[in-house]
């Protein structure tokens, strides 16, 4: 099955998006989840050792994020902390575009959601350590 198949019942979807509470419609606010979605939210959610492969505009991010942000969010709240994430990646343009995407969600969740290069100061000084 082709994630952009039209024959997708988008109310097969809600379930996976309401056991995610307004995280699942901060990341997943659109008709239907993609055929990778589908499959990676719930091995997540199990707390599986999970590796999600797909073509590039897969919504591979938005799966794994949003898990990550709903059990850490959970975690952190009942311990009364407060608790960040981080995602490396491996170019500049992927760190821009992950921001870009993020920060949506992230914001309608109360969260902030930047990113951090080798260009600022000191990173030659650290480089050379």
């Amino acid at each position: 099955m082709r994630a952009d198949a039209p024959n997708i019942d988008a109310r097969a979807d809600r379930p996976l998006r309401n056991a995610l509470g307004d995280v699942g419609l901060a990341f997943f606010n659109f008709p239907t989840l993609s055929e990778v979605q589908r499959l990676a939210i719930p091995t997540i959610g199990e707390g599986a050792n999970t590796l999600v492969c797909a073509a590039t505009a897969a919504g591979k991010t938005e799966a794994v994020m949003a898990q990550l942000v709903w059990r850490v969010r959970g975690r952190a709240a009942s311990r009364g902390r407060t608790t960040q994430i981080l995602a490396v990646a491996p170019t500049r343009a992927l760190a821009a575009d992950l921001t870009a995407r993020l920060e949506g969600p992230l914001a309608q969740l109360g969260w902030r959601c930047g990113a951090q290069t080798s260009d600022f100061a000191g990173a030659a000084a650290a480089q050379r350590c």
